[in-house]
């Protein structure tokens, strides 16, 4: 990973992104046509010590979990948290996994 100069940080990143399959409409009345999404997003809180990477992980999920996406089409579930250290290195981490679900057009 190299020497991390900025700490704290916070790092995002989608793990993936997984499609189902289309249920809401079958487009045969040329309607759209739906399917239901999902994705994994990995938040990584780095800090310099536990306590400043716990205040932060609670941060994240106070502002992710409080903001109302429905509006978007969009509901996501609380993380899993695993926690990190390298003690040596004065560098501590929370990786959380965040689930999102979602409906997307997948009219052709």
């Amino acid at each position: 990973m190299g020497r991390m100069l900025w700490l704290p940080s916070v790092t995002i990143q989608d793990v993936y992104v997984r499609g189902e399959s289309a249920g809401l409409n079958d487009a045969c009345d040329g309607s759209k046509r739906y399917g239901w999404n999902h994705a994994l997003i990995q938040i990584d809180v780095w800090a310099k010590n536990p306590a400043q990477r716990d205040e932060l992980s609670a941060r994240v999920q106070q502002i992710l979990l409080a903001a109302d996406f429905r509006a978007e089409g969009l509901a996501l579930s609380p993380p899993s948290i695993f926690a990190l250290a390298e003690p040596e290195r004065s560098v501590y981490r929370h990786s959380m996994r965040f689930t999102a679900f979602y409906i997307a057009d997948v009219s052709v």
